[in-house]
């Protein structure tokens, strides 16, 4: 990791440099977004690991006043040149797919191998799994099993190893892991060229009947940071998360295309909201995984007899959407 860490500091560094001359230029017209995306992009460094190394961030907080010479599409080329990510399609579209998952392990397996064969033909660009989909739900219980933890932290060690299965697609989810004496619910983001990189850590938990999480893990200090992936910008909100509305609103300020959350928060970001969930025939989780457009619209919902939906997300009705209401009453800091 420590080759990893200096290695992502030297090509932020270089982009920082960038776009200081950038800020300088009284003719550049490119969004701050577009620049703290993609230097988030390049960080494969956890958030945890940035707050015990002082808290070494790697984005770019200036304002960068609109202009004409630079469009974003060349700063974000440059700026992956700049981190060493391979150049992105010029594309303006992303096949998503969702789904339904079983919470006993040997259906899970079985599930496997019918999501790679989803995903196989329908050629997906992106696979949203469920909360810590390679072990059975162990937060209902009250009391804290530490050989039920180190249990699941190894069967989401195992299963990460089996991700390029699902091909190209870019893969997300959670997991749990252990940093030091704490345990985090960590979002992931899984590429086949980069491999899996932190995104969230869950900050908001819950204490409920069914979900006693503060019991098994620790809540996160609150960083909510778009994540690149390809063209698309994408926030994540873990499960009860999805009531932080106001992290949703300023997601929709930093540009997501896509939340991996219910559709309340998404309409509000006016972004696609992805969501997978564990199912069983007891019904003690929410069941169905969706896809839902930026005003709400349903566009596929999973069910018993299709368990996985891919569905063609057209990245630019995100963008459309900003500028409508309710997304338009708030605007956006950065113009201001």
């Amino acid at each position: 990791m420590t080759g990893q860490f200096e290695s992502t500091r030297f090509a932020s560094q270089s982009a920082i440099r960038w776009a200081s001359s950038l800020r300088n230029s009284r003719s550049c017209r490119i969004r701050p977004s577009t620049i703290c995306n993609f230097l988030a992009a390049s960080s494969r460094v956890t958030r945890h690991e940035r707050r015990v190394r002082n808290r070494r961030r790697f984005s770019i907080s200036a304002r960068v006043k609109p202009s004409c010479e630079a469009s974003e599409e060349d700063a974000a080329r440059r700026l992956r040149a700049l981190c060493g990510f391979p150049p992105v399609w010029n594309t303006r579209t992303m096949r998503v797919t969702v789904c339904q998952w079983p919470d006993e392990t040997p259906a899970f397996t079985r599930a496997w191998g019918q999501l790679a064969a989803h995903v196989t033909a329908h050629r997906s660009e992106l696979v949203l799994l469920p909360q810590m989909p390679f072990s059975p739900w162990f937060a209902a219980s009250r009391k804290f099993d530490a050989a039920l933890w180190k249990a699941a932290v190894e069967a989401h060690d195992a299963w990460e190893s089996r991700l390029p299965e699902l091909g190209a697609a870019a893969v997300l989810g959670t997991r749990p892991v252990d940093f030091g004496n704490e345990r985090y619910n960590t979002g992931f983001v899984w590429e086949a060229a980069t491999g899996s990189r932190a995104a969230h850590a869950k900050t908001f938990l819950s204490n409920e009947k069914g979900a006693r999480e503060t019991t098994w893990y620790h809540r996160a200090v609150p960083e909510f940071t778009p994540a690149q992936v390809g063209n698309a910008c994408i926030g994540f909100l873990i499960c009860t998360e999805l009531w932080a509305m106001e992290e949703a609103r300023i997601y929709g300020e930093e540009g997501v295309h896509i939340l991996v959350t219910p559709r309340v928060a998404a309409v509000l970001a006016g972004a696609f909201g992805l969501s997978s969930n564990r199912a069983d025939g007891r019904g003690a989780y929410g069941g169905q995984g969706w896809v839902v457009g930026p005003d709400g619209e349903v566009l596929a919902l999973t069910g018993e007899q299709d368990p996985f939906m891919t569905v063609d997300l057209d990245l630019a009705c995100a963008e459309r959407a900003k500028k409508t209401y309710p997304r338009s009453v708030f605007a956006q800091r950065w113009a201001r």
